[in-house]
């Protein structure tokens, strides 16, 4: 069995430093990328799509991560009004976080 997944879908570089400490602290393995990650196993991944400076990208890649996959996924930006929120939840998001906000 494959151990469990947290994949980030990087559109920016904005919250880097912290993937791999909170893969670390929930026991998941860490997968960057910046390009949708295709088929995964949607009871082992956890994907985000990290957009902080980028939050204008948010809504096209959770488009385009819904068209390729039935992943759940949520989004993280450093800014998002409730506009943006709407948005990308009605694109296939489960949840939209802003960093550093919500960072507890």
């Amino acid at each position: 069995m494959t151990p469990a997944q947290l994949v980030v879908l990087a559109l920016s570089e904005a919250f880097g430093d912290l993937w791999p400490v909170l893969a670390a602290e929930t026991g998941l393995t860490l997968t960057s990328t910046t390009t949708p990650p295709g088929a995964l196993d949607a009871e082992r991944s956890i994907v985000l799509i990290a957009g902080g400076g980028e939050e204008s990208s948010l809504l096209r890649a959770s488009r385009e991560l819904r068209a390729e996959s039935e992943t759940t996924f949520a989004v993280v930006a450093a800014e998002a009004g409730h506009r943006l929120a709407a948005s990308v939840i009605r694109a296939g998001a489960e949840q939209c976080f802003v960093l550093p906000e919500d960072v507890d």
